[in-house]
This record gives C-alpha cells, structure tokens and sequence, in this order.
C-alpha cells in the first residue's frame, strides 16, 4: 500500500514521540476505528426511521390548502383607480 506524504508526515512525528504518548495515539485510533465500525453496522434510529416515513408520505400526498378562506377576505376593488 502507497502511503501519501501527509501520512508520511504523520507517522514520522509520530515516530518522535516517547513509547507512552506513541500508545495514547494508538489506542485513540483504535478507539475511534471502533466507533467508526460501529456506526457503519447500526441500524437507523427510530428518530430518522419516522422522519423519513414522514417525508416519503408528505411527497406522495401534497398538501391541499383550500384558497376560498382567502377570497372572501379580499378587498372588494371597484375598478376605480384612486390617485392621492
């Protein structure tokens, strides 16, 4: 495997670094490598699970707003311009 210089760079100073504080990288690593794997296995919470239940039946039904309600409050007009 081809390592590219920034990793080159990474692993020279971490190379420098006393045993202890090379083990503290170590371990931080596997530690985050582990989260990583297991969120890539877990399932979807059931949070996201409903909204995207919701969001799927919000495009298949399209909300009707029934525009009556705003006609009959509308300003009846005249057809008279009125200048000031």
């Amino acid at each position: 495997m081809q390592i590219t210089s920034i990793e080159h760079d990474i692993l020279t100073t971490v190379h420098r670094l006393p045993i202890d504080k090379q083990k503290e990288i170590l371990d931080f690593s596997l530690f985050l490598q582990n989260r990583t794997d297991i969120a890539e296995k877990s399932q979807p919470s059931q949070f996201s699970s409903s909204l995207q239940a919701f969001l799927e039946e919000a495009k298949a039904t399209p909300l009707h707003i029934e525009m009556d309600i705003f006609e009959r409050d509308k300003a009846i007009s005249s057809g008279r311009d009125f200048q000031i």
